[in-house]
């Protein structure tokens, strides 16, 4: 159903947050497959090679895909498109919990993963659709709250489901499966595009430059370093931090995943204050300065103590400093002379440097542990990387308080 230009109202919220509900819950489904890593490892004798391989599929074809698809979907219905890979991500995730082969199993995910990049331009198209862009930033402050606290419920409820299941990582599969249906029902129910002037007019025919105007602005390049590191790192330690903290200092799947959450619940609740507190660019360049110093020494912290206090010390320290993400998302809605039809693609562009962290950290962690054997290590080395939040930083407080071109 379609609502014209005239009826967004608050029913905009309704439809923007129940969109990142359902697309959070696959994105969580993907990346806390690191607390099932030590019994899917067992089943199927993986290697940590294999281990971060397994971990990080999802987001390559996510990675490989995300500009093509963000430029050839455009054309589609974005509450159509979003039902069916809700419908294709739901059956993948049933598929999964199945597999009987390392393989199959890998397939599947991978499969997974091109729903998940097919889903990501409706955000952008419904985004232009409901709101105006000056709530741009607090539309991505949303965003990334809903994404913390989804990932943070996902870490502490996988765990004690898989407690409850004896340790069986397919019954917990079926589970989110089942759960990942019920919120495609609901979209399905609740799911809205509001018809504007610009889809009234919109020419369906793909311009051949547009992507090369896109990446003209040397912003949407340095925003996507910064967005590139953090996440390569964080998702290095979804993956492995649950299984160096169970043989490195005997502590439990569900403690490591409650520390996960936190660093996700308090970086959810920053993600909230930050749109009210970042009202001008050399501000917001401020605050990836200091996210992007804090954020290392977090990781750090997490990885060479045992100790309760600090460890949790170390993990509201390291959600804190996710502050910069809604942040560094709305740089393409800021970028001089950026026409409105390049601003899905710009936001694809870095969110392919979002997943292109996301795939290369569990991989990139495992070859090296593989490599020397010294998993504290490795991890302490990746978690530099994150420093390019940082140097982001250098770069935004020169950007104008202006909205896209509609030209």
């Amino acid at each position: 159903m379609a609502l014209t230009q005239t009826e967004a109202g608050p029913y905009r919220w309704v439809v923007i947050t129940y969109w990142m509900i359902s697309n959070s819950i696959g994105w969580a489904i993907a990346l806390v497959i690191g607390i099932l890593l030590p019994s899917i490892s067992s089943e199927f004798q993986l290697s940590y090679t294999q281990q971060g391989l397994l971990s990080s599929s999802p987001v390559w074809i996510y990675t490989l895909l995300s500009i093509p698809l963000s430029v050839w979907l455009i054309r589609y219905r974005p509450t159509t498109l979003t039902t069916v890979t809700l419908v294709l991500g739901t059956l993948f995730i049933f598929l999964q919990a199945s597999a009987t082969t390392f393989a199959i199993l890998l397939a599947c995910r991978l499969a997974f993963g091109l729903t998940m990049a097919a889903r990501e331009p409706t955000r952008i198209r419904l985004m232009q659709q409901w709101f105006q862009s000056r709530e741009f930033l607090w539309v991505n402050g949303v965003t990334a709250g809903i994404l913390s606290l989804t990932f943070s419920a996902m870490l502490v409820a996988t765990p004690l489901f898989l407690d409850a299941f004896n340790n069986d990582w397919r019954t917990t599969l079926y589970v989110f499966g089942g759960f990942s249906t019920l919120l495609t029902i609901l979209w399905g129910i609740l799911g809205r595009q509001r018809v504007t002037q610009e889809d009234q007019l919109r020419n369906t025919r793909i311009e051949v430059g547009l992507l090369k105007g896109v990446l003209r602005h040397k912003e949407l390049w340095m925003a996507g370093l910064g967005l590139l590191g953090s996440n390569l790192v964080s998702a290095a330690f979804l993956a492995f931090y649950p299984t160096y903290m169970l043989n490195r200092y005997h502590v439990s799947l569900t403690i490591s995943g409650e520390l996960l959450a936190l660093t996700f619940l308090v970086c959810g609740i920053t993600s909230f204050a930050i749109t009210r507190i970042a009202t001008d660019w050399k501000t917001r360049a401020n605050i990836l300065y200091l996210c992007g110093l804090a954020m290392p020494c977090s990781f750090v912290m997490l990885v060479s103590t045992d100790s309760f206090p600090l460890l949790v010390s170390a993990a509201i320290v390291n959600g804190l400093s996710w502050g910069f993400f809604p942040i560094l998302l709305t740089v393409t809605f800021h970028i001089r002379d950026i026409r409105i039809q390049e601003v899905p693609v710009g936001h694809a562009f870095l969110f392919t440097n979002i997943s292109l962290g996301l795939a290369t950290g569990p991989v990139l962690t495992g070859f090296l542990q593989d490599t020397f054997n010294d998993l504290a290590a490795v991890l302490i080395v990746i978690s530099l990387l994150s420093i390019s939040v940082a140097i982001a930083g250098l770069f935004m407080g020169r950007l104008p308080n202006l909205q896209t071109s509609e030209t």
